[in-house]
């Protein structure tokens, strides 16, 4: 491979950002990844201290806004988690609220029902006095 070729690789293979690769990656992986790569450059003859340096400090800065990146992501994540659960607990509440609701009319209807065959219970016996009474003139 000749020389311009040899450095139009390295250029590119350098100048590739760090955030694309590391997308998923934590912070302590990013700039571990950076690192080498600081120093790969280093020693390169193409690319040189001054240029991996600065290439290292671009990677450490992509590093700290994909960590910003996913501390937001994960922040807004539990906030979610948070709502849902907030939610799901409302709904409990509520379901546990109507079953009380619905237990409590069952009893009402049922003492309504109750009150109602008394109700003719008292009337049949009141029906049959009065038949007693009067057979018995």
């Amino acid at each position: 491979m000749s020389v311009p070729a040899r450095f139009a690789v390295l250029a590119l293979c350098a100048l590739m950002p760090v955030g694309e690769a590391a997308a998923q990656m934590t912070y302590g992986q990013c700039a571990d990844r950076a690192r080498d790569r600081y120093m790969r450059g280093q020693v390169d003859p193409v690319i040189g201290p001054d240029r991996a340096l600065d290439l290292y400090r671009a990677d450490l800065r992509e590093c700290v806004s994909i960590d910003a990146q996913n501390r937001r992501h994960d922040t807004r994540v539990d906030q979610q988690r948070t709502d849902q659960q907030r939610l799901d607990q409302q709904r409990s509440e509520a379901q546990r609220i109507e079953q009380q609701r619905d237990q409590q009319r069952a009893e009402q209807q049922r003492l309504d029902q109750q009150r109602a065959d008394q109700q003719r219970l008292d009337q049949l016996r009141a029906r049959q006095r009065e038949d007693m009474l009067r057979n018995r003139r």
